[in-house]
């Protein structure tokens, strides 16, 4: 699994410094190791104080190194705690997070799944089976009746705001559902990234652990560390926890919206057997309609056949009166 820069840049570098001071530190101390003992045959002309104060002075200048190299080490022990620290906290509460999830959100994610499939099938059955079927039949009878026209928005303004809300809500909930999945799947990605994280500056503190040992420091400032990092975990558990209190009411919070919802779908199933009986009315009035629109076309029909008579009468009239004229003329 690769790791994204953005997360883990400064853990790199931090990293990537230590094995260069871990690198040079172990140097600095083989050379300073094998530096050739001042002993009385190099020196056959001094007495034995002078090789006494000549090998003293050597030795406080190996401490001075020494020292200074466990200065070194612990400072960069100290960023190192601070750092782990900091990724051991956000690995806790990740890892946490991902175990309720797992144990938790996974069957209120199953129950979701399963409210939301049966919202569907109950509009299935329920609203779009009314609203799709009559509609289809009203659109029949109107063209056995030779009409073409559509059912006005007014007779079915009801029917589509119902439909309309009903398709909303179920992308809404699945909307919702797809954005948990994802949320999940980035916090597991970056629990995994974390943990390789730590691992890596785990191994670097363990080498700088070793060279501290072998530069003689105490073991019980490597036991005080060990005992700081323990007492953060347990700082931030109670931060966990408040956590997991949060999501369980976040999952309440979900049902009592699915509840809702189920008392929504109960109300518009009611309303859509009041749509069909308005639907039959409307049928009855079309066909009423459709009769006086016959009606209607039948007159219609007559007063276009005396219109055409009429102008073909027009016509003749107009051809006398030319000719009339015509001979007036002359």
């Amino acid at each position: 699994m690769t790791s994204s820069p953005t997360a883990s840049q400064s853990s790199w570098s931090l990293i990537d410094e230590e094995e260069t001071n871990i690198a040079s530190s172990s140097t600095s101390t083989l050379d300073h190791n094998i530096q050739p003992a001042i002993g009385p045959t190099a020196l056959p002309d001094l007495d034995e104080n002078d090789i006494l104060r000549s090998r003293i002075s050597d030795l406080e200048l190996k401490n001075t190194i020494y020292e200074q190299q466990i200065k070194e080490h612990e400072y960069t022990t100290f960023n190192q705690s601070e750092e782990i620290a900091e990724i051991r906290q956000r690995l806790n509460e990740l890892e946490d997070e991902r175990i309720y999830i797992s144990a938790g959100l996974d069957p209120s994610r199953k129950e979701l799944e399963s409210d939301i499939r049966k919202l569907e099938l109950s509009i299935g059955e329920e609203g779009d089976k009314t609203r799709n079927e009559m509609l289809i039949e009203y659109k029949k009878h109107l063209k056995s009746n030779g009409e073409n026209i559509e059912p006005s928005k007014k007779d079915f303004a009801e029917l589509e705001v119902i439909s309309s809300n009903q398709s909303k809500r179920i992308k809404e909930l699945t909307n919702q559902l797809n954005q948990m999945n994802d949320e999940n799947y980035q916090k597991e990605l970056l629990n995994y990234e974390l943990q390789y994280i730590i691992q890596s500056i785990e191994i670097v503190h363990i080498k700088v652990n070793n060279e501290l040992k072998e530069l003689g420091i105490e073991n019980h400032k490597l036991d005080n560390y060990i005992h700081s990092i323990n007492n953060i975990e347990k700082r931030y558990k109670k931060k966990l926890e408040e956590r997991g209190n949060q999501l369980k009411v976040e999952y309440e919070n979900k049902q009592n919206d699915i509840k809702l919802e189920n008392d929504k779908n109960l109300e518009l199933k009611t309303k859509n057997k009041k749509t069909e009986k308005e639907i039959k009315h409307l049928k009855k009035n079309n066909d009423k309609l459709s009769k006086i629109i016959e009606k209607v076309k039948s007159e219609n029909d007559d007063m276009t056949t005396q219109l055409e008579e009429s102008q073909v009468e027009i016509d003749r009239l107009k051809e006398e009166i030319k000719d009339k004229l015509k001979i007036v003329e002359k």
